[in-house]
């Protein structure tokens, strides 16, 4: 995701290495891109895309903002040219949190920016647990509930055509997947 680096000055992206434990654990490599001018390209090289969660841990709050805003228009730039270069062709994209809200949006879905002044459910740095639906991967994977950590802002709202929920959050059914 995007990030500020080095001494979060400077624009520049981070990876958490989950994603790339994960992507290695299932015998694959990871491959990261950094230019938003090679999305095409990628596309072509890679077997598939994972659209990851934000980041948006910044240690020095005058610079918040300013990360937020420059980091934050590069990610949504490479991701969006990532979307639909995979899309088109017809390569697997799997979207987590972020890349999830985002992916239902580029596909003609809607977000709830700041939700939780709506619904007064805190979503940030906190757990609680998410009901699978039956006969999905993740109900599989992790059975009717499971424990995740939460932290977002935003939710999707309407879910875009075609799309399917696999789960939500039990204590108020927010989308998760």
């Amino acid at each position: 995701g995007g990030a500020l680096d080095p001494a979060f000055e400077e624009r520049g992206w981070i990876m958490g290495r989950t994603y790339l434990n994960a992507v290695y654990a299932g015998g694959g490599l990871a491959v990261l891109t950094i230019d938003e001018d090679t999305t095409e390209e990628y596309a072509q090289l890679a077997d598939g895309l994972i659209m990851t969660g934000a980041f948006s841990w910044v240690p020095r709050p005058a610079v918040a903002l300013k990360g937020s805003v420059e980091a934050g228009s590069h990610r949504h730039e490479m991701d969006q040219g990532l979307f639909f270069n995979f899309k088109k062709l017809e390569k697997p994209i799997y979207g987590i949190c972020l890349g999830e809200q985002m992916m239902n949006l580029y596909s003609g879905g809607s977000l709830s920016l700041y939700f939780k002044e709506d619904i007064h459910n805190e979503h940030m740095l906190s757990e609680h647990y998410c009901k699978a639906d039956k006969g999905s991967l993740l109900n599989k994977l992790f059975g009717d509930e499971f424990l995740i950590n939460s932290r977002h802002n935003n939710r999707v709202e309407r879910v875009a055509e075609g799309f399917k929920v696999t789960a939500v959050a039990s204590h108020d059914d927010t989308i998760e997947a």
